[in-house]
């Protein structure tokens, strides 16, 4: 069953209640105790971002360990309405190690040539291996960003297949108009296959990031 959430909402009652108490009390002593407790209270209401990260890499690691992943290449494909078939150009590649584990990243120019190489190491650079693919437990998830006054600036929403992956992300404006939508594509055995970028004015895939594999 989907589920939304609103977590910035949540966050702005909580800020104004917090206020409007603070105001109310009249000693200073109290006014400090105050802020003490609520900030203590707001901490330990907040999910564990570690976590919830350990638990994500933990996923893709054992994703690319399972399917011996050696290497994975990114093509962008920037005419996609005119030619969708069309894998495009190279424009990076990720190498594991048999843990599943980034270990170099290599990314080209317009004409092929490799502009930027960076060596990775997992026990070193752990922080590196938090970027691909996070799955998510519901199947859809929606996160509204407003304004300094309350106002809503827009709304992105996210939805997940059965098996956790991504399967869109759809960001509308204040007036609920789509301006941005990309949507996901993977192979049979769960690695990510395409990445699509959608021109709204036309409803038409504009680019597309095609995902090749190399195995051990």
């Amino acid at each position: 069953m989907p589920i939304a959430q609103n977590i910035v909402v949540e966050r702005i009652f909580f800020a104004k209640h917090v206020i409007l108490t603070y105001f109310s009390l009249k000693n200073r002593d109290m006014r400090l105790i105050f802020i003490l407790a609520a900030i203590v209270l707001f901490s330990a209401c907040q999910p564990s971002e570690q976590d919830t990260i350990q638990n994500a890499q933990k996923k893709t690691d054992n994703l690319y360990k399972k399917y011996h992943v050696k290497k994975m290449m990114q093509y962008a494909h920037d005419l996609a309405f005119y030619e969708p078939d069309d894998k495009g150009r190279l424009i990076q590649s990720y190498f594991f190690n048999k843990n599943g584990e980034i270990i170099k990243v290599i990314r080209y120019d317009k004409s092929g040539n490799i502009c930027y190489t960076e060596k990775i190491d997992p026990e070193k650079d752990a922080g590196s291996n938090k970027l691909i693919i996070k799955k998510h437990k519901n199947d859809s998830l929606t996160v509204k960003n407003y304004g300094p006054q309350g106002k809503l600036r827009n709304k992105v929403a996210h939805t997940y297949n059965e098996k956790g992956q991504k399967k869109s992300m759809i960001r509308k404006n204040d007036n609920g108009e789509i301006v941005e939508k990309i949507t996901y594509d993977y192979y049979p055995n769960g690695l990510l296959k395409q990445d699509i970028y959608w021109n709204m004015e036309i409803n038409k895939p504009e680019q597309i990031i095609n995902y090749e594999y190399e195995y051990y």
